[in-house]
């Protein structure tokens, strides 16, 4: 809460890179510890990718992370997932540990995928991009508009 609220502070475009990075340096330290060597997310192109390079900064970055919670608010986050360049280079090049976006590889068709999981596993839109985070709904449906 304190590093979102940090990042809210300092009015960045960037506001979900501390839920993004802490979800990243988890996925790569499990797999490090359960020696998996691929990590498969449903990131593609078509459906993920920001249309303003400049606001995607960060995501990877502890250093800049650390560097807005400082400046805000500086507290201690002990527990935080963190993982910083070199340990990226360290997962990925050193470990062998790939990062595979199924998506980019098969046809996507977002309309009927969401109507496939509805009608097959009772999936309820969330009424946005992500909505299913209370953070998110909040920071994409009122702050960036």
């Amino acid at each position: 809460k304190n590093l979102q609220l940090s990042f809210l502070k300092a009015s960045t475009p960037d506001g979900e890179v501390p839920t993004d990075h802490a979800i990243n340096a988890l996925l790569f330290q499990i797999a490090d510890k359960q020696n998996i060597k691929f990590i498969i997310n449903g990131m593609n192109f078509a459906t993920e990718s920001m249309s303003v390079p400049s606001w995607a900064y960060g995501h990877s970055d502890w250093k800049y992370i650390k560097s807005v919670h400082k400046q805000f608010l500086n507290t201690p986050l002990p527990d935080y997932p963190k993982f910083n360049l070199f340990d990226l280079f360290r997962y990925s090049v050193l470990k062998g540990i790939k990062v595979v976006s199924i998506l980019n590889y098969v046809e996507y068709n977002k309309d009927e995928v969401m109507g496939l999981i509805s009608n097959e596993l009772d999936w309820v839109y969330y009424g946005g991009k992500h909505y299913e985070s209370v953070y998110t709904r909040f920071y994409q449906g009122y702050i960036l508009p």
